[in-house]
């Protein structure tokens, strides 16, 4: 059965509200970017290092595990994730890998990225230009 331990983002911010709007990786940092409408500005996740990223943006494609998952939050954003099939499905890479890692999922309405990295992400709310 997954865990999900839901993942404390100052300010907070309900999935709902939020939207995939870009991502950037390269070999210094990694990042996503989501849109808030509600609340005029975006909230960027950093990460320095990213070993295996997921962008799922059809939820019916999505292989969500078929034992119902412990410790989801409704209408929260962002998790570290223990025990889910993608983590599984990529075990042979992660246990090669020379650091310890997570699993770090962020959920919207329309979107999951999943991220597994040995590091900690950093977030950062953006002004937008009116």
């Amino acid at each position: 059965m997954p865990l999900y331990v839901a993942l404390e983002i100052e300010p907070k911010f309900n999935a709902s509200d939020l939207e995939l709007a870009r991502t950037l990786w390269t070999p210094q940092q990694s990042f996503l970017e989501y849109i808030c409408a509600k609340t005029r500005g975006n909230l960027r996740i950093a990460f320095q290092k990213v070993e295996i990223i997921r962008i799922i943006d059809d939820f019916s494609t999505l292989d969500l595990d078929s034992t119902p998952a412990k410790g989801m939050v409704p209408n929260h954003f962002g998790y570290i994730v223990t025990g889910a099939a993608f983590w599984n499905a990529n075990a042979d890479t992660i246990e090669s890998g020379e650091r310890l890692m997570s699993h770090y999922r962020f959920i919207t309405g329309n979107s999951c990225v999943d991220i597994i990295s040995s590091a900690t992400p950093h977030y950062r709310v953006l002004a937008v230009a009116v």
